[in-house]
C-alpha cells in the first residue's frame, strides 16, 4: 500500500470513493492501510499460494478517468509481485 500511494491522486481519489461509499452502505467494512482499503484473508482451498482481487469503478470510463485506473490496476499488480517476492 506504500508504493501505491505515492501514485498521485489515488489516495485522494479513493477518500471520495470511502466517503460515497459510507454514505450509501452506512459501514465500515474494511481497513485501509496507507490510504489504500485493504483486507486480508486466508483461504486454504486455493492451489494458488497467494490471490489479489482489485476492484476499480472502471465500467463506464474512458479517456484520462480510464488510463488512471488501467496505471493503478497495474502499479497494485507490480506492487503485489514485489511484495511476494520479498517473503521469499
Amino acid at each position: 500500500t506504500a508504493q501505491l500511494a505515492l501514485i498521485p491522486g489515488l489516495v485522494e481519489f479513493n477518500a471520495r470513493q470511502i466517503s460515497m461509499f459510507r454514505a450509501h452502505a452506512m459501514a465500515d467494512t474494511f481497513a485501509t492501510l496507507n490510504g489504500i482499503p485493504v483486507e486480508v484473508n486466508e483461504d486454504g482451498r486455493d492451489a494458488a499460494a497467494i490471490s489479489l482481487i482489485t476492484e476499480f469503478p472502471d465500467d463506464t470510463i474512458d479517456g484520462e478517468p480510464f488510463r488512471f485506473a488501467h496505471n493503478v490496476q497495474a502499479a497494485t499488480a507490480i506492487a503485489a509481485v514485489d511484495a511476494y517476492c520479498s517473503l521469499r
